[in-house]
């Protein structure tokens, strides 16, 4: 199965088809940006990389970054949560490098001498809609049938990790702006086609910025669980990948561009989502 995630909303840096995307596929363009207000929890004030911001919503912080924004009102995130965001990625042994589209180009590529360590392929689909009240929220569900990988590994946040088709993690941002709690049944679309599962746990997504700075939505499930949406060519496959440096993962995508590597529909580098992360100017506790 291949083909790619059609990665659009706020800035997305992946293109479907063609081969493996250069350097200035990864790099997001400033579309904007602008000021926000102070509504709801864990607010963002000003404006970061626009087209990717949704201003005046909660963006909610992993782990040890979401203890570190209880502490005070006006947390300088620049300087202090760029180490408290390292520190929570190191623990989860964060990939500095996604790679999307074949399961069988990924595997190629990830056999490259200079790949440290890797997990998957996991297959996943795009495209997927939670139909809300009063809106409709953008979601891509990947099939992790448990979170024990070498790379990438999501922290727990609650509840537990999915074992049955019909139950599904969401990614914790998703969760708290969507104040969507473990136990609650949830409604998920494809092409008309609606499932219904029931939310067991959540954990932290680290291959972009969290929800709603960053769309879609990240939620994972079994495998028996994605392939109850017959989503057929819509189903493309992740890759997790690290290196000795994270640094090295820019010069990597571009040495296999230039190599002409085929089956790679795009890719998300740690770098540049670790400054998507910083680049929100303060955050105020609840």
């Amino acid at each position: 199965r291949g083909g790619g995630p059609p990665r659009g909303g706020r800035g997305a840096r992946s293109r479907p088809g063609g081969p493996l995307p250069s350097r200035a596929v990864l790099d997001r363009g400033v579309s904007g940006g602008g000021g926000g207000g102070v509504v709801g929890r864990g607010v963002v004030v000003g404006a970061g990389r626009g087209g990717r911001r949704r201003t005046g919503l909660g963006a909610p912080f992993a782990g040890r970054v979401l203890a570190a924004v209880a502490m005070a009102a006006g947390l300088e995130v620049s300087r202090q949560g760029g180490t408290l965001l390292d520190a929570a990625a190191a623990d989860a042994d964060v990939a500095h490098l996604v790679l999307y589209g074949d399961r069988e180009a990924i595997a190629a590529v990830a056999a490259d001498d200079e790949v440290l360590a890797w997990s998957g392929p996991f297959e996943a689909v795009n495209g997927v809609e939670l139909p809300l009240a009063d809106e409709t929220v953008p979601i891509e569900v990947t099939a992790l049938d448990s979170r024990d990988i070498d790379v990438n590994h999501p922290p727990m946040r609650s509840g537990r990790w999915a074992a049955a088709p019909e139950e599904i993690v969401l990614d914790y941002s998703v969760s708290v702006d969507l104040a969507i709690d473990d136990g609650e049944a949830i409604t998920l679309r494809l092409a008309e086609r609606d499932l219904t599962f029931t939310v067991v746990g959540t954990a932290v997504n680290f291959t972009d910025c969290f929800y709603p700075q960053c769309e879609p939505a990240r939620t994972w499930v079994t495998q028996e669980g994605l392939d109850r949406f017959e989503a057929g060519d819509r189903i493309y496959s992740v890759g997790y990948l690290r290196f000795d440096d994270a640094a090295a993962a820019d010069p990597f995508v571009e040495r296999q561009a230039a190599a002409g590597v085929e089956g790679i529909t795009g890719s998300d580098s740690w770098l540049d989502t670790r400054e998507d992360f910083l680049t929100i100017d303060r955050v105020f506790g609840p």
